[in-house]
């Protein structure tokens, strides 16, 4: 977007007001309009970037609990496996850890 902006203010510095044919080179004046424009467009490029920080930090702070909730979950379906069939084996085990929905 920045140099875009960039490249349509620098060429209509260059082009004569209404016409088609282009100048050669830029004042310094002219320069200046073309710097500020490169300014302006970081400036809000910045702001439109910036804007979804807020979520991006939302997310990473909650990803880790969710995750720990995932497996407070699988351990907590493994001891209701092991309640419901009496006995604590592997193949009873396993659904809950793995995240099957039901013991074989």
């Amino acid at each position: 977007m920045v140099y875009h902006e960039g490249c349509r203010e620098l060429d209509g510095r260059l082009r004569a007001a209404g016409s088609t044919v282009r100048r050669r080179f830029v004042s310094l004046k002219g320069m200046e309009h073309v710097k500020r424009a490169l300014e302006r467009t970081v400036a809000q490029q910045s702001l439109r970037l910036e804007s979804g920080l807020i979520l991006l930090a939302n997310a990473v702070s909650g990803a880790p609990f969710l995750g720990l909730l995932g497996t407070v979950w699988g351990v907590m379906s493994a001891f209701s496996y092991v309640a419901m069939k009496g006995s604590a084996d592997l193949k009873t085990m396993a659904p809950g850890v793995s995240g099957r929905s039901s013991p074989p």
